[in-house]
């Protein structure tokens, strides 16, 4: 428990493995200097096999704020899976005071607390698109997003200025509070001290599926899958029967929804080809009048034009600073030069 947090052997080659489906998928190369499919197969095997990592019984209880609002509410979080449990692969280590989480005080109805919901800036709001992509009998579509009119929750965020209020918000990594109140400390903005998983071992299962179902795999790439999906749902019954690589990165979507990962997973479908992100991060928002995506004033519409991902391969700008050290070995990306 002591070294909880460092990076072990099998976080090492998570991350590997996360790197050649990335780099492969992006650029559209079947392998990376020689390491390709087969090995990143035995590589995520390795970690499946002698990680001694496991899936957590119930999905909720890997971040508080679900658990209380999913697991029973009690103050006590007895039904919190903790910081140190069997799913976690990889995690950032918190404690607050200055040792914080800058995403658990981002998340959260803006500058209000309303239990078990403590305030944050209002960021990563969810589109209801997502929310309708869950099976009603899914138990990570109520433990990830905070659907505001179904709970009941009042929250009034034009006074509280929250920008691109969809209905909907993350739940996972926000701040608990309790008598309206946050739990973590008397200081919101510094006291968020709950862990970041980096890798889980959900991901670890699900990108074995998709390694194994690349290598003509079929029945352990349905077995990992079906041991993400029978989590979610508490029993079998929604297990696929067979399964294809589309299956595979909608479970992604599903599972890992929120975590920071989806971007990455998206750019990485593109094979290249990121004409591809135009009709996939396109968002049309029926309820403004108009089409408000390129207008750097609208902070309320929730309109988005996906050509300006593509038009950038869907990377960042490099910052100049970082370019003049490197003295020309590296480039600026497509699109900011």
């Amino acid at each position: 428990v002591s070294n909880w947090g460092r990076a072990t052997k099998w976080a090492a080659e998570a991350m590997m493995v996360r790197v050649y489906l990335f780099y492969s998928g992006y650029y559209n190369e079947s392998d990376l200097n020689g390491y390709g499919p087969s090995q990143a197969q035995t590589t995520i095997d390795d970690v499946i096999a002698h990680s001694g990592s496991s899936l957590v019984d119930k999905f909720a209880s890997l971040w508080k704020v679900p658990t209380y609002s999913e697991l029973g509410g009690d103050t006590t979080l007895a039904q919190y899976a903790t910081e140190i449990n069997p799913e976690v692969i990889w995690s950032v280590r918190l404690s607050g005071a200055f040792n914080y989480s800058t995403i658990s005080r981002m998340i959260g109805p803006r500058l209000t607390n309303i239990d078990p919901y403590g305030q944050g800036w209002g960021a990563m709001p969810v589109l209801p698109t997502l929310w309708n992509l869950y099976d009603s009998t899914d138990t990570r579509r109520t433990a990830t997003i905070l659907d505001y009119a179904r709970e009941g929750v009042a929250y009034d965020y034009e006074t509280q200025g929250q920008a691109q209020y969809t209905g909907y918000q993350c739940k996972k990594y926000e701040l608990p509070s309790h008598n309206n109140q946050v739990v973590a400390g008397a200081n919101w903005q510094n006291d968020g001290d709950e862990d970041y998983m980096i890798i889980r071992y959900a991901d670890v299962l699900l990108m074995a599926a998709e390694l194994h179902l690349m290598n003509g795999d079929n029945d352990n790439a349905l077995k990992y899958v079906n041991m993400v999906r029978q989590r979610a749902f508490g029993d079998a019954s929604h297990n696929y029967s067979a399964v294809t690589m589309d299956d595979i990165y909608k479970e992604r979507k599903l599972e890992l929804a929120c975590e920071g990962i989806r971007y990455w997973d998206i750019l990485r479908q593109c094979k290249g080809d990121f004409s591809k992100l135009v009709s996939v991060l396109t968002y049309v928002d029926n309820s403004d009048g108009a089409d408000l995506s390129n207008d750097p004033g609208e902070v309320l519409s929730l309109d988005v034009d996906g050509n300006n991902f593509a038009a950038h391969n869907g990377l960042f700008q490099l910052p100049q600073a970082e370019l003049d050290l490197m003295n020309g070995v590296i480039k600026q990306n497509p699109g900011y030069e």
